[in-house]
């Protein structure tokens, strides 16, 4: 299961988050949190708001998954001001309420797993930064070495990359986009959407 052997994770009391944004995000990260469901290793889901993320539409693959902790929405209205006012609220609001979640983990054997490039990811591993927490990046080392194109993915994807400690590499060129980076790194040779 991409050279981390989850099992020997949950057996050692290492706590697992998923916190993902979007629903895009929930359908490349399913394939991992059926695995772990099937292997029952226990894991949490944090969604940032940034979207509605559809778990029911996934319920036939990877069974019945709720967030365990959900923080609010942006909202249906899509523009530039509504967006930044999520953003700016979401990553005030995050460390405070999350703070309560890892109070007291060891946060050596935490894992906080986040997916792409999309601004959701961005929070989410800023946060987990801030905590201590082990980053887990699925996705990683794709690149366009160029911030404005796309925007802001870019800029995510390069922040992201530098701050995580095991990145998922899905081909060898991305994983040659890694090379001088510290952390673990696997190349997946596939992308989690095939499954």
């Amino acid at each position: 299961f991409w050279g981390v052997n989850f099992f020997e994770i949950q057996k050692m009391k290492k706590h697992i988050y998923f916190f993902m944004g979007t629903t895009a995000e929930l359908i490349k990260l399913a394939p991992i949190i059926r695995e772990l469901k099937k292997r029952k290793i226990a894991f949490k889901v944090i969604t940032s708001g940034q979207t509605d993320v559809l778990f029911d539409n996934l319920t036939n693959y990877m069974g019945k998954v709720t967030p365990d902790i959900k923080f609010r929405e942006k909202g249906q209205k899509s523009s530039l001001l509504l967006f930044a006012w999520w953003l700016v609220r979401t990553f005030l609001w995050a460390p405070i309420y999350l703070g309560k979640e890892f109070k007291g983990l060891n946060k050596k054997n935490s894992y906080f797993i986040i997916h792409g490039d999309t601004v959701s990811s961005l929070i989410g591993v800023l946060i987990a930064h801030i905590y201590g927490l082990r980053i887990v990046h699925v996705e990683s080392g794709l690149r366009s070495f160029n911030f404005l194109e796309p925007f802001p993915e870019e800029i995510c994807r390069f922040t992201i990359i530098h701050l995580a400690d095991i990145l998922f590499a899905p081909t060898r060129w991305a994983l040659g986009n890694l090379k001088g980076l510290s952390g673990i790194k696997i190349n997946t040779n596939q992308n989690t959407l095939i499954e």
